[in-house]
């Protein structure tokens, strides 16, 4: 008996162990075969917070001057103002009587201004265009002649959230020193400001409006979103979402200042004329406007009304201003630009930031078209800079000249340039992603003449012609003999148009554009490029050819070389 419940013992062990071996080998198969079902290339491409965002100063600013009020200063002066602070808003104000009189500012200055339903913060803000400025210390609101407002405050900036998640010290001192008052700082410019580090703390030496400005910078660089204003009023947005709105307007012989008015009642926009910026054109608010346009987009609608005067409009302290082009030209705003799914390394970001540049307007940035990634040098002082750049003479961007582009980390740009730059770049960023959706990852060819995606933007027109034109123009080498890869597929995708200067009496004259996605390897596109180039300048067009400044695309998308520098030996060939 005893015999036989061992023999038992035995077989029961006996079937365990192969039981266990059965199941390994199951599971090894399996997990083969779910290796073997993964599909090939990269992953999917990271979604981005596509919500419209800023940072609003109302998160930055004192609490006692983001209290929203009600009040109309049309026929105030600036002394009853600061009494309605005092009496209405319990705000304990020191006006600088010297400094004001000094600079031709009476206290019986009048303002011509209201706030509805507003923080007071913006009408001190407004205040800046009759030359007066401000200040808050210790629970006092200061008001002094903008010409006197040297005041300079040491503010520590704990960073250490920042750099958990990625970012590096001398990148962020970087990116505050080119996008947060550019020529404010003795490192880049000739002002005051100045940048230590302590650990993880920054100190920055510069004005209060400046260190107002750094906080916001950090904040939505801790979340960054498809594109995030930098110390922009919520109703910016709300703004920028009305110009949208379609609208009909019939104006015959209208004055001005009517026109705006009413175009500011129908929208829900505070539209309001810029004294300083018309009386720069020798433009008068009761000049009559001429204009009949059904059911087009306000901005469009604004835009030829404008044009008629040579006059431009900016959105800046919670007013949609009409003023003159040098006006709307300083008024620069910086904003954060989540690109982690175009770019995952530092070629890739370079060549994302050449190509912002050269497919907009050169006039939107400063000298220099390389790449925007930008550091300070080893040591680390704030004395110099290097970054990669393969412009001709590797200059840095000049705040002076022109809007910056900083890759503060592959992934995360902060741009610091005038309101059509950053909607020319929003509609460029736009473009590239829905090219990249229409297109689907593809394997590469060996290193030696890789299968790469490219995606060229051009005219409508052209684009339509040379979809149909191209295999022949290229030649045989569209369909080589004997490839085993599928090669030679042409998408054409339709892109934002492009407004000319050029007014009609329906409204602005708009050059549509389209993309074609074309598959094929770099030899061929090389060819491409080259065709492209002589179809739109022509062979005997007396100026050299520039580049189309395609050659830093392809390659498939979504940070996997979507964006990729040109090598030398691929410069060399072309």
């Amino acid at each position: 008996m005893w015999r036989d419940d061992r023999n038992r013992g035995k077989w029961c062990a006996m079937t365990a162990l192969l039981a266990v071996g059965l199941f390994w080998a199951w599971a090894g198969r399996t997990t083969r075969a779910q290796e073997k079902a993964k599909p090939p290339g990269r992953k999917p491409p990271k979604k981005i917070a596509i919500e419209p965002r800023v940072i609003d100063p109302i998160e930055v600013l004192p609490k006692a001057l983001t209290v929203s009020a009600t009040a109309d200063f049309s026929d105030s002066s600036l002394r009853e103002f600061v009494q309605w602070l005092e009496e209405k808003q319990n705000q304990v104000v020191l006006l600088d009587a010297r400094a004001l009189r000094d600079a031709g500012i009476s206290p019986a200055e009048p303002i011509s201004d209201r706030l509805d339903h507003e923080p007071i913060y913006l009408l001190l803000s407004r205040l800046r265009s009759l030359g007066i400025g401000w200040y808050f210390e210790d629970d006092v609101l200061h008001l002094t002649a903008l010409a006197k407002m040297d005041r300079q405050v040491t503010v520590p900036h704990d960073l250490s959230r920042l750099l958990a998640s990625g970012y590096t010290s001398h990148r962020l001192e970087t990116a505050i020193m080119r996008t947060v008052a550019p020529t404010s700082w003795q490192a880049v410019g000739e002002g005051p400001g100045t940048v230590s580090f302590l650990g993880d703390v920054m100190f920055v030496r510069q004005s209060d409006w400046a260190q107002y400005q750094i906080v916001a910078l950090l904040k939505a660089l801790e979340k960054p979103a498809e594109r995030t204003y930098v110390l922009e009023p919520k109703r910016h947005l709300d703004f920028r979402g009305r110009l949208e709105g379609p609208m009909s307007v019939s104006f015959d012989e209208v004055p001005l200042a009517d026109v705006i008015a009413q175009l500011g009642r129908d929208s829900g926009i505070d539209m309001r004329l810029h004294t300083k910026g018309l009386e720069q054109l020798r433009v008068r608010s009761r000049q009559p406007v001429t204009l009949k346009v059904r059911d087009r987009k306000l901005r469009t609608i604004l835009d030829a009304v404008l044009l008629q005067f040579h006059l431009r409009w900016m959105l800046r302290d919670g007013v949609l201003w009409i003023t003159s082009p040098g006006e709307a030209e300083d008024c620069f705003k910086t904003a954060v630009y989540d690109v982690s799914d175009l770019c995952r390394d530092e070629n890739e970001a370079n060549a994302l930031t050449q190509a912002l540049k050269r497919q907009t307007s050169a006039s939107f940035w400063g000298s220099g078209l390389g790449g925007g990634l930008m550091q300070f040098g080893s040591n680390g002082g704030g004395r110099g800079f290097d970054r990669e750049d393969d412009s001709e003479d590797g200059a840095l961007d000049g705040p002076a000249g022109g809007g910056t582009i900083v890759m503060v980390r592959p992934g995360t740009m902060v741009i610091y340039a005038i309101q059509p730059a950053h909607d020319a770049v929003l509609a460029l960023l736009r473009s590239y992603r829905r090219a990249l959706l229409a297109t689907k990852p593809r394997k590469t060819a060996p290193a030696g003449d890789p299968i790469t995606t490219v995606y060229y933007r051009l005219p409508e027109t052209v684009a339509k012609d040379l979809e149909r034109m191209l295999p022949k123009l290229v030649g045989p080498a569209w369909h080589p003999e004997g490839a085993k890869e599928k090669l030679g597929e042409m998408i054409r995708i339709s892109s934002e148009p492009e407004t000319l200067d050029a007014p009609t009496d329906d409204g602005l004259l708009m050059l549509p554009q389209a993309v074609l996605v074309i598959r094929h390897r770099a030899s061929v596109h090389r060819k491409i490029r080259e065709v492209i180039e002589r179809v739109l300048s022509g062979d005997f067009s007396g100026e050299a050819a520039g580049g189309f400044g395609g050659g830093g695309l392809g390659g498939g998308g979504f940070g996997g070389g979507f964006f990729r520098v040109q090598s030398e030996a691929a410069k060399a060939k072309r």
